[in-house]
């Protein structure tokens, strides 16, 4: 494992890339998956979320390629908390990799949903703004694989050798970053030819459910429009947005610089139970 020079403020302190197999990152993992099992029925995974990890190794094989990425993606630090000590933290980047001096952090956003830059790019810009404190020179770069065939004049043309790819300045984004948006059929194929992508059909699953997303929130944007409450709105879609919101608590765990009193418990258990391991 490697470790960088740790830089010391007044209230973030110990900042280092770990690999995932560092322990520590590996009981935080546990922990989290421990209290997914509340958000999600039994058999009720979704396609997205089945095929984004298939994907996002996908575009890590990718990156690895070109010998630049790092095996070290995770931000490992320790932070100020209510009562005044210092609790070990974790934010998981899907991909670093270092170029020209200067460390690219990188999320694969698998997603239909033309909101999904913003919130991958909030999670990338608060791991840019801890390792900023280490004096780490980086970048932000947001792959998005978009899994719907809308919107392709936005999309990029694939190519195997990913520093032959085209990185676009979003505008859109405070600071501009780069992005990428790619059709989810070029990536899916790339991933089955090198190997990773066992079964060939998940993709077309995947894009039936996401078109079915699509319209359901396009039926909720109508209803919100009309100023109908939710109470009268049909039932699958008062269910859809109430697991959206819980999975979507569940993600920013650990990521977002506002963090909910469920984040500060179970990390505040995670730090108990660390402390007992090593007396």
């Amino acid at each position: 494992m490697t470790r960088w020079k740790k830089k010391y403020t007044s209230k973030i302190r110990n900042i280092s890339l770990v690999t995932p197999d560092d322990l520590a990152f590996k009981a935080f993992i546990e922990n989290i998956k421990l209290e997914a099992y509340r958000f999600r029925k039994a058999n009720q995974r979704k396609y997205s979320d089945i095929i984004s990890i298939p994907l996002e190794m996908t575009v890590r094989h990718w990156i690895k390629e070109t010998g630049l990425a790092l095996n070290e993606r995770i931000i490992s630090y320790e932070k100020l908390n209510r009562d005044n000590k210092y609790q070990q933290h974790f934010n998981e980047l899907d991909f670093i990799y270092k170029f020209e001096g200067k460390y690219w952090l990188g999320e694969v956003k698998v997603s239909s949903s033309p909101n999904a830059k913003y919130k991958a790019f909030n999670q990338l810009e608060n791991s840019q703004s801890i390792l900023k404190a280490a004096q780490f020179e980086t970048e932000l770069l947001l792959i998005h694989i978009d899994l719907t065939s809308e919107d392709e004049m936005d999309k990029v043309e694939f190519n195997c050798d990913f520093q032959k790819m085209k990185l676009n300045i979003s505008e859109s984004i405070t600071p501009p970053s780069y992005y990428v948006k790619l059709n989810g059929n070029s990536i899916f194929k790339y991933g089955v030819d090198v190997g990773i992508i066992k079964d060939q059909s998940l993709l077309l699953k995947a894009a039936a459910e996401a078109k079915g997303f699509r319209e359901r929130r396009n039926e909720r944007k109508s209803l919100i429009e009309k100023n109908i409450p939710v109470e009268e709105w049909p039932g699958h879609l008062i269910e859809d947005q109430t697991i959206e919101d819980q999975e979507q608590h569940l993600k920013s765990f650990g990521k977002s610089q506002k963090e909910s009193s469920f984040a500060q418990k179970l990390k505040d258990a995670l730090n108990k139970n660390n402390n007992e391991d090593t007396v």
